[in-house]
């Protein structure tokens, strides 16, 4: 006793079939209202590369005057405060080298 089945293709298989060849037609002719604009590119510029030429050696120009910082100097307890934030950076980078 086998059981015959008919080898017809069901509609639902169909509509797949059509639905993902449209998609792919789509895909490879492009969509009409997405049509890519022509690019204007601008005009170009002549450049001339010079390798060698007379180079300009004068020393730098200096500072007439030498400047110091413009921040303050901390106080102790901004030192200290900066001191722990420190230690506490330092302490999570080793907690975090173990792992």
């Amino acid at each position: 006793m086998s059981v015959r089945r008919d080898q017809t293709i069901s509609p639902g298989l169909l509509g797949s079939i059509a639905l993902h060849g449209a998609v792919a037609a789509l895909i490879v002719f492009g969509l009409p209202w997405t049509s890519s604009k022509p690019i204007t590119i601008g005009e170009s510029v002549p450049v001339t590369i010079v390798a060698k030429g007379p180079t300009n050696v004068r020393p730098a120009v200096e500072a007439p005057e030498e400047q110091t910082a413009q921040t303050p100097e901390p106080t102790p307890e901004e030192r200290e405060a900066l001191r722990r934030e420190e230690a506490q950076r330092e302490a999570l980078r080793r907690e975090a080298q173990k792992q």
